[in-house]
């Protein structure tokens, strides 16, 4: 198979995973709290890290890391986006919460204008504007009465963003294991002591769930970063936007959620501007290999 063919096939393939793995949450959050399911779904996620180990760099690489506080500032930030984006599967169609966290590029793209100083250039401020105008057209503030879980996805998108621009700093210096470690550590223990009071054993059935969810969620992760060393990030980057295709289609077979017109014209904007990013980025000849 062509090079770029494997990577757009991992990248698919990936987020495919990942939008499995959240129908499976979401499905589960009917029945179990959020954060009872995430703990559990982190240790079977970190089992499949574990394993992969020599792979990703090797078990040694946890330990011998320079960036141990950027690590913990980046794992606290995680446990937030982890938290509140299944908060809001929980709440949202997935269509819905898809589209809003899609905000997430043109928001890292801002952050790196103020952190990283990266040069600031109209293509870019254009495509950020078209971004948030996307989300407006969801949310339609002043209309919509806003809820709490829509703001959740917002707070993903900002603390993932946050996430990506740490890992832009310590990046080259770390290998994958270490990166993807701390974040799961931090998920597991956190969120497991919180929920450990009410805690509800899970019935087989639902354990099964559990344990797939966590190996898809894994999977995924290892092969969207696979794409992304095989092939130029403007290239595989965009199949992320495969997740709106299976929102609405898990959303309206599994949970009976229609996709109405201002979430798809809100989605349409938002990835036109996820587009205009990437076409740039290309255009500079970004070597960016972390997925955003």
């Amino acid at each position: 198979m062509h090079p770029p063919l494997v990577g757009i096939f991992f990248s698919a393939f990936g987020f495919t995973l990942f939008s499995v793995g959240d129908l499976l949450f979401k499905t589960l959050s009917a029945d179990y709290s959020i954060f009872q399911l995430i703990p559990m779904v982190g240790c079977v996620s970190m089992f499949v890290y574990l394993a992969a180990a020599p792979y990703l760099g090797g078990i040694p690489s946890i330990w011998r890391t320079k960036n141990f506080r950027i690590h913990i500032i980046r794992a606290l930030i995680g446990v937030v986006q982890v938290g509140t984006i299944m908060y809001a599967f929980s709440h949202l169609p997935m269509a819905t919460v898809y589209t809003l966290v899609f905000i997430a590029p043109a928001i890292t793209t801002v952050l790196a204008m103020l952190f990283l100083r990266e040069p600031v250039r109209l293509a870019h401020g254009l495509a950020i504007c078209l971004g948030f105008a996307g989300v407006l057209i969801v949310l339609r503030p002043g209309l919509v009465p806003l809820n709490i879980a829509s703001l959740c996805v917002l707070l993903s998108a900002l603390t993932l963003s946050s996430a990506n621009i740490l890992s832009r700093f310590i990046g080259k210096s770390e290998t994958l294991l270490s990166l993807v470690f701390f974040p799961q550590l931090f998920v597991i223990v956190i969120l497991g002591a919180l929920s450990a009071p009410a805690f509800e054993m899970p019935t087989p059935s639902a354990a099964g769930l559990v344990v797939l969810c966590g190996f898809l969620n894994a999977a995924g992760m290892l092969s969207v970063v696979f794409s992304f060393v095989k092939t130029p990030a403007g290239i595989v980057a965009p199949f992320q936007y495969i997740q709106i295709i299976w929102g609405v289609l898990f959303g309206y077979l599994f949970f009976g959620d229609a996709l109405d017109v201002w979430t798809g014209l809100g989605a349409f904007v938002i990835i036109l501007s996820g587009f205009w990013l990437l076409r740039h980025a290309r255009r500079e000849g970004s070597k960016d290999k972390i997925p955003s």
